[in-house]
């Protein structure tokens, strides 16, 4: 059986209709399929470990090193508000997460606290990152020495000057690797903050806290 003329151009236009139909499907379907940004996770925790200045990414949490960096011997909490935030090349800051209640143990070298839980951003290089510590105050034990002093009872110590807040911006490179997830560690030292002096005045300078806490990162390609 032939066809006539307009019936063979109508099936032509119905292929060509066709045709670009499953076109378009494929382009869609390869459009949404990798197209997007590479992704990565990150988080944020602090530690105060006497035993070194330098943070400790592992997951044990332990320092091999044994030289303590400071002057004096207590112990106590640190209790607060703590946020973390890493920069990108372009010098926007992106944040971990929101201010969160946070209490570290003093002078802990086994002890760690989750500053901000894993969070997703863009897969690639950050030059610096950031701590907030806000209404920050640390509690420290009777007992506790500070050179030649010693405290009969315990004190309580407001972090951050008077509004007890201190921001700390530390720069180190934070590589983020697409599916893996990156640990970034702060250690705040307040073996090099506390002193007979600003115990006695029941404060601690922003500038003390920022010289003192040292930041580093880890990135652990993720399971599976």
């Amino acid at each position: 059986m032939r066809l006539d003329r307009s019936a063979r151009t109508g099936a032509r236009s119905l292929l060509g209709v066709a045709t670009a139909t499953v076109l378009a499907l494929g382009a869609a379907a390869c459009s949404g399929n990798g197209s997007g940004p590479a992704m990565g996770q990150a988080s944020a925790s602090m530690q105060d470990n006497p035993q070194s200045s330098s943070p400790d990414v592992t997951a044990s949490g332990q320092h091999a090193l044994a030289a303590v960096s400071g002057s004096g011997s207590f112990s106590g909490t640190l209790t607060g508000e703590a946020k973390a935030e890493i920069q990108t090349s372009s010098g926007t800051w992106v944040d971990l997460g929101s201010l969160s209640q946070a209490s570290l143990g003093l002078q802990d070298a086994s002890g760690q606290v989750v500053v901000n839980q894993a969070t997703t951003v863009d897969a690639g290089t950050y030059v610096a990152v950031r701590l907030v510590l806000s209404n920050v105050h640390a509690h420290l034990d009777a007992g506790s020495t500070f050179g030649s002093s010693s405290l009969s009872s315990s004190t309580d110590v407001t972090v951050g000057g008077s509004d007890g807040t201190v921001t700390i911006t530390k720069q180190i490179q934070v590589n983020v690797d697409q599916g893996a997830t990156t640990r970034v560690v702060f250690d705040l030292n307040t073996e090099a903050w506390f002193d007979s002096t600003n115990v006695q005045n029941q404060m601690v300078a922003d500038s003390r806290v920022q010289s003192a806490v040292q930041a580093a990162s880890q990135s652990t390609l993720s399971a599976g």
